[in-house]
C-alpha cells in the first residue's frame, strides 16, 4: 500500500490516486473531457472516505495534497471533474496553493477526517476559466478547516458547501470571478470575499456583494 504518491501527466480514464500520507502534484496534469481525477490523501484504500485509522504505515490524520513546484491541474472541458480528500495539513498552502485551470469543470473538496491532526486548510487558485463546486465538506472539530478559492470566470455550484471547525474557520473567495453560490444547504459561519475588477458574489440568500 502506498505511503506517499505522486500525480502528473494526462489523465485519459477515470483515475484514483491514493496514499496513506501525502499526494504530491509532481508535474502538470491534464484531465481529459468526461474524465474524473480523484486524489485521496490520508486514506487506507482507493475508497473515498476510508480514512487512515493508524493501522497502516502512515501517520494518523496528517495526509496532505501539495504542489511545491507550481504545477497546474488543467481540465479540458466542463465535463471533467477533480475530487480531492485530505487530512490534517489540508490541500495546498497559502504560499503554494493548488493551481488549476478547470474550464468550468467540477471541483469537490473533502477535509473531514475525524482523526485529523491539526488544521486542514484548503487553498485553490484557479485561472480565469471558471469552475463549478460539486461539494465542499470541511469539518475540523476544534481545528481550522478554512477554504480559500481564488478564480476568475463563472463560479457556480451543484452541491452544498459545509465548512465548520474552530471559531476562525470560514470560506474565503478571491479573484475577479462571478461567484453564484445559492445552494439552500450551504453552511458557512464566516464568509469573506475580496474580489477584484468586476468580480461579484451571490450567496445563498441572493444578497449580492461586490
Amino acid at each position: 500500500d502506498p505511503v506517499n504518491a505522486n500525480v502528473n501527466g494526462t489523465i485519459s480514464a477515470n483515475t484514483t490516486v491514493w496514499a496513506q500520507e501525502d499526494i504530491t502534484v509532481q508535474g502538470n496534469v491534464t484531465i481529459n473531457s468526461g474524465i474524473t481525477l480523484t486524489l485521496l490523501a490520508d486514506h487506507l484504500s482507493a475508497t473515498p472516505g476510508n480514512w487512515d485509522d493508524g493501522s497502516g504505515a502512515g501517520v494518523l490524520g496528517t495526509g496532505v495534497i501539495k504542489d511545491p513546484g507550481g504545477n497546474t491541474i488543467t481540465a479540458l472541458s466542463n465535463t471533467s471533474a477533480l475530487i480531492m480528500y485530505a487530512g490534517g495539513g489540508g490541500i495546498g498552502t497559502s504560499a503554494n496553493p493548488i493551481l488549476t485551470s478547470l474550464n468550468g469543470a467540477s471541483l469537490t473538496v473533502i477535509t473531514n477526517n475525524p482523526s485529523q491532526v491539526g488544521a486542514a486548510k484548503t487553498f485553490i487558485q484557479n485561472d480565469g476559466t471558471g469552475l463549478k463546486i460539486a461539494g465542499i465538506t470541511a469539518a475540523g472539530g476544534t481545528n481550522d478547516n478554512s477554504v480559500s478559492i481564488s478564480s476568475g470566470g463563472s463560479i457556480t455550484q451543484t452541491g452544498a458547501i459545509s465548512i465548520s471547525g474552530a471559531a476562525s474557520t470560514g470560506l474565503e473567495l478571491l479573484g475577479a470571478g462571478n461567484y453564484t453560490l445559492t445552494n439552500a444547504s450551504n453552511s458557512v459561519a464566516i464568509l469573506a470575499a475580496n474580489l477584484s475588477g468586476t468580480g461579484s458574489l451571490t450567496y445563498s440568500n441572493n444578497s449580492i456583494y461586490q
